[in-house]
Parts: C-alpha cells; structure tokens; sequence
C-alpha cells in the first residue's frame, strides 16, 4: 500500500473517533490499540510521541513525515491550515475537508494511473522489440546472408539510440503527465488556503501568513507578501492583488466585489471553484495528447530503426542504392 492511500485511511480512522466525541489524544490511544492496521497504529504512537513532548498535531505530522519509513505524508498546505485550526479550535472540520481534498487528489492519480496504462504497454513493446531484434533477429538477417558481420556494430549503436530514446520519451512522459494530474496550480492553491482559513474566523492577514508557509512558489510568496503589505497599509483588497501582477485581470476584477460587500470568503470560494474547474479542463485536454503523443515517439523510434537497420539492410542486399 502506498503512502497516499496510507495518509487517507489513517485520517478517515481520526476523524471517525474525533466525530464520536472522542479527545485528540484519546483517538490517538485507541489507535495505538490491537485490531489497528499496523501501519496506522505505529504512527498513532509517533503522534502520541511528539505530543507528549509538547508538540502541536502541525508540528507532529511535520515530523513523522521526515521519519524514513512511515506511511504518513501530508503536504505544506496541510500542515498550515491544520497549525491554523489548533489556534481557533477547529481542528474536525479541517481535518474533514483536509480528508475531501485527499480524495480529490487520489481520484487524480487514479486518472494518471489509468492515462499512463496505453503509453507504457506501447513503450514496454517496443523495447522488447528492440532486444529481440538484435538478439534474434539480426544473427538471422546475418544467418541469411541479407547483412554482413560489418554492419553489427552500427546496428549496435543504432539499437542503443532507439533504446536510448524510448527510455528518456517515457521519463519525460512519466514525470510531465505526473506533475499536471498530482498537482495543483499556484492559483488554486492560494485561494483554497485563503478561503479555508477565513472560513475558520482567521484574519485575512493572518491566513495570509500562514498561506505562504504552504506555497513552494518564491514568486507566489512574494505577491502574498505584498498583499499582505498592502492591507496592513490601508489598501483596498483588489488594488492589494492587483498591485502584485501575480493574478489574472479577471480575478482581481472579481475580488473588487469584495470591496463593495465586504464577503472576501464568498469570493475566494467562487475563485477557488473557478481555479479547480480550469485545472480539471487543463488535465482533460492533457489527457487527449497522450495518444498523439505516443504515435510521435513511435514514428520517431521507427526513424531511427529504419535508419540504423533496415537501411542497412537493403543497401547490403542490393535492394536500395543512394
């Protein structure tokens, strides 16, 4: 089992006592106890640890997540808006849309698990392809006399590139499709913290503060930085976001309606589900390259074999003259 699904059933767990009435820490006892899926009460004793120490839930799953071998990994943001609800008291209800957020996360990399299947059956096939044609087929072609024992080392070298090729098309492929189905964009980021946070009674300065601890954007920060700036000196909200540069014209646009019914939760919760929805579409449209993007990579692994053997082979032969 992976640490996604790890993190998700040991927070439902929680949250499951936390909704019966039951304190943090007795919740955390009772996962400790017999019958508890191993993994989920090892680090019920990690937490039950650190808290007895004198650590926050925050700093708590903080540190498990840097513990080598634990099933336990919450993100930046995660850990910010849960150091936010120790202060107000809120703790369940953020846990709860913490949880709604992690499913909504997994049903994404389940979409990028199911998306990867077609790419990596055609790059798998033709790398077993590869290896039988210079295992087996090419001593036939030389058995046969259709090349020569000469042309062995091109066709090496030539098979090493396709090889070489398929390798790093299905990395880029792997790494590029995983960053745009597991993560989230800056912008969707930012006002699903901020509208998080006002919901929870913090300041807008404040859930400002504790909205950079979670952006891994320098750019990002600083815009929050100055926003934060700005309101601290009197400016209005919008020209606050409007100032940084950051933000499209669209959204500062909408968060001047902020100014006039003074609802900046209503509105970051509308700009969070605009930002969730584009993303949505982005990862859709994503999804239909990956075809196309297969036939380049396998038209081009076709070049470089026509190339380096089939050539080869029919100049040998006497079948091709340049």
């Amino acid at each position: 089992m992976n640490t996604n699904k790890q993190t998700e059933i040991s927070l439902e767990m929680l949250i499951t006592l936390l909704q019966g009435g039951t304190t943090l820490s007795e919740s955390l006892r009772v996962l400790c106890g017999e019958g508890i899926p191993a993994f989920v009460r090892r680090n019920a004793m990690i937490l039950l640890d650190a808290m007895r120490e004198g650590c926050g839930l925050s700093s708590a799953f903080s540190r498990i997540g840097k513990i080598p071998g634990t099933g336990l990994r919450f993100s930046k943001i995660h850990i910010s808006l849960i150091s936010a609800a120790e202060v107000t008291g809120s703790l369940l209800p953020v846990l709860l849309d913490i949880n709604d957020d992690l499913n909504r996360r997994s049903k994404a990399r389940e979409t990028f698990l199911s998306a990867m299947i077609y790419p990596s059956l055609v790059i798998l096939i033709a790398f077993i392809g590869t290896i039988l044609l210079y295992v087996k087929g090419i001593p036939l072609f030389i058995q046969n006399g259709m090349i020569s024992e000469s042309v062995m080392d091109s066709v090496f070298w030539g098979l090493l590139v396709a090889i070489g090729f398929l390798f790093l098309a299905g990395i880029f492929i792997v790494l590029f499709f995983n960053h745009v189905f597991n993560g989230e964009s800056c912008e969707y980021t930012i006002f699903y913290s901020l509208s998080f946070l006002l919901r929870r009674g913090i300041s807008l300065p404040d859930a400002i503060t504790q909205c950079v601890s979670g952006i891994m954007n320098d750019k990002a920060k600083r815009a929050l930085f100055a926003i934060k700036r700005n309101l601290c000196e009197g400016v209005l909200l919008s020209k606050s976001f409007q100032n940084t540069g950051f933000f499209d014209p669209f959204v500062t646009g909408w968060i001047g309606i902020a100014d006039d019914n003074g609802n900046a939760i209503s509105i970051f919760e509308k700009i969070t589900e605009y930002y969730r929805q584009k993303d949505d579409k982005f990862r859709a449209a994503i999804a239909r390259m990956i075809e196309p993007c297969i036939i380049v990579i396998a038209g081009i692994y076709l070049l470089i074999l026509t190339q380096t053997i089939i050539m080869p082979i029919l100049t040998y032969s006497g079948g091709f003259h340049a």
